[in-house]
């Protein structure tokens, strides 16, 4: 599955753009990102609980576009707990948002116990060596 995915990017709104600016330097963990940055739609997702961020070095992507780092989304489904990665780019000053990826190990998890962000980011089929 994993080999047809499609970044299918999307522009980040100024503000937007602005608070994942404020962390695309961070490329030694993971760090958590405040809802209020999420894009306006993202904010929206039924459940969402919490949000984190992992930033990379910039890697060619595709159509100008350079993968700086993954978005992933948490989110409560009653006792199952969901996992997002939506990859991060950017193009000039313009900031990008790719289309989810979930086909990875601890996409689903029990609501109970620790979140398994250590299997959440690493596994979208970035086209270049990226992180």
């Amino acid at each position: 599955m994993s080999k047809n995915y499609d970044f299918n990017w999307h522009p980040l709104a100024g503000d937007t753009w602005l608070a994942f600016q404020t962390v695309s330097g961070h490329r030694q963990g993971v760090i958590g990102f405040p809802s209020s940055g999420l894009p306006p739609g993202h904010q929206k997702m039924h459940g969402l609980v919490g949000s984190f961020y992992s930033g990379y070095r910039d890697a060619p992507v595709d159509h100008g576009i350079t993968g700086i780092g993954e978005l992933v989304l948490m989110r409560y489904d009653g006792p199952t707990g969901k996992a997002y990665a939506f990859p991060i780019g950017m193009s000039g000053d313009a900031g990008f948002v790719g289309h989810e990826f979930k086909y990875f190990s601890g996409h689903h998890y029990p609501v109970t116990g620790q979140a398994p962000t250590g299997q959440w980011f690493g596994n979208i089929p970035w086209p270049s060596a990226v992180p």
